[in-house]
């Protein structure tokens, strides 16, 4: 039975056949649940948040943390941040991270410009957070996943 499997698997690898890539979302459409995010901030910011969410977006936070919800690395939603930590602590972490907790200090080391751009969007998230998400979900209609009808493969 291993041999049939191992002979599955080699086949559906072949380029022709398949591709091992989970599509979120409408598979009717590349625009994912993040991307959606990001058009409503885009069209929404401007700025001093435009640019922290630039420098939020580059890779540095959003590799793990998502929009309104906990990732799956338990990286907590960003958006209530300023309502949780003062502006002094807030800024300590996004200078030395919470290693503690599995968050690595920020690499590159962030400049004073991208830290206050960086408060100034997590406030801008926090204030407008609702009319936020509100939008996301409008443009996330009828893309919801249901993971165990998911094929984990999809064909060609």
């Amino acid at each position: 039975q291993i041999q049939y499997i191992r002979s599955f698997l080699e086949e559906i690898d072949r380029p022709d056949v398949g591709r091992g890539q989970l599509r979120l979302g409408d598979p009717s459409t590349s625009v994912t649940p993040q991307a959606a995010f990001d058009a409503v901030v885009r069209a929404e910011a401007s700025g001093d948040e435009l640019e922290g969410f630039r420098t939020f977006s580059s890779g540095i936070c959003s590799a793990c943390h998502f929009p309104f919800q906990s990732s799956i690395v338990g990286a907590p939603d960003l958006s209530t941040v300023t309502e949780r930590l003062d502006t002094e602590d807030l800024i300590e972490v996004l200078k030395r991270g919470r290693p503690e907790r599995g968050m690595p200090p920020p690499s590159p080391v962030l400049s004073d410009e991208q830290l206050d751009h960086l408060i100034k969007y997590f406030d801008w998230l926090y204030q407008n957070r609702s009319g936020l998400m509100a939008e996301w979900d409008d443009r996330q209609a009828g893309r919801s996943i249901e993971w165990r009808k998911l094929n984990w493969w999809e064909f060609r």
